[in-house]
């Protein structure tokens, strides 16, 4: 819902249901960022509690503050594709880390439920296969017989 993509070719494709192709002799990198904060500053108009639709009568009839001056249009766009590039690679940076961060709680969780807090007790075979070793005052028991498991 009022997602937008700029394509810089003449394509010939078929448009699905809820689409809509926006042309403009304006510089097409300002008016992509223009329609992406348009949208988003009016998205209340379109959401609704049933099915949330954007139609051509609703876009054009939103106002935006436009540069008419197509070399100050590609400066802002210019401007705009290296610090929307800059922040892109910073937010990418971060969700690797989160990545990361995520597989190390499962690890971490993994290692002590299985093995306990105590790296250096003594092992025993836990008699499950994909479980391996647990620590020898450890034992190994169903979930059924630890919990009581209902279907609501």
């Amino acid at each position: 819902m009022g997602k937008t993509a700029q394509i810089e070719d003449d394509i010939h494709a078929t448009w699905g249901a809820f689409m809509m192709i926006f042309r403009t002799s304006y510089n097409s990198r300002y008016t992509y960022y223009l329609l992406n904060d348009s949208i988003t500053k009016n998205k209340g108009l379109f959401s609704t509690s049933t099915i949330n639709q954007l139609t051509n009568s609703m876009l054009g009839n939103i106002y935006v503050n436009f540069e008419l001056d197509i070399s100050e249009q590609e400066k802002i766009a210019r401007y705009l594709d290296t610090k929307v590039g800059e922040i892109d690679q910073k937010v990418s940076l971060i969700e690797k880390k989160i990545e990361r961060y995520q597989l190390l709680k499962k690890s971490i969780i993994n290692k002590v439920v299985t093995k306990g807090l105590h790296p250096e007790a003594p092992l025993k075979d836990s008699q499950v296969s994909w479980l391996g070793q647990i620590p020898q005052h450890w034992v190994s028991i169903r979930n059924k017989d630890m919990m009581l498991i209902t279907d609501n």
